[in-house]
């Protein structure tokens, strides 16, 4: 059973990641962390309080994702996210790469602390995880596809729990 909730938590993530992108911010902010937290908790082979634990952590270490990812335009945005800011890039490539690599170590640390992922394993997910943010950046790809890849790539770490 624990393939199953881990591939059924991408499509359901990858949607709630595009609904949030379409004006309810708080989907995004609030839904997506909560429910990488639930599939942890749920797939995590331990007694019940190390579920809850970890899942609550890896809830809190996908908060990252609030640090935000938009272009540098200080003409069309007069308070541009940090990321922005600090790079001023405006094609958005390396805000994106930069912003899925932060959220991708933030999201590994706890599941990597209590020893469910490995180091290697962490380390392609990160890896992979800024790759697809800088290549859905870089190509253009229209909102959905887009949305829904970048929203399904945050829980694909579920994929790699022991």
């Amino acid at each position: 059973m624990g393939i199953l909730i881990k591939i059924a938590f991408l499509p359901v993530i990858g949607y709630i990641w595009y609904l949030g992108g379409q004006g309810n911010r708080r989907l995004r902010l609030i839904l997506v962390p909560i429910f990488i937290g639930l599939g942890a908790g749920l797939i995590i082979k331990d007694n019940i309080l190390a579920r809850v634990v970890y899942g609550l952590l890896v809830c809190g270490s996908f908060q990252a994702i609030r640090i935000g990812y938009g272009n540098y335009s200080p003409e069309d945005d007069p308070k541009p996210s940090f990321l922005a800011s600090w790079t001023h890039d405006r094609n958005g490539w390396w805000i994106r790469a930069i912003w899925g690599l932060i959220v991708a170590t933030s999201g590994t640390l706890a599941l990597v602390a209590g020893h469910y992922i490995g180091y290697g394993l962490a380390l392609m997910y990160i890896l992979g995880y800024s790759a697809l943010n800088f290549c859905v950046s870089r190509f253009r790809l229209p909102v959905l596809p887009c949305d829904l890849l970048v929203g399904a790539g945050l829980p694909a770490i579920l994929l790699l729990i022991k």
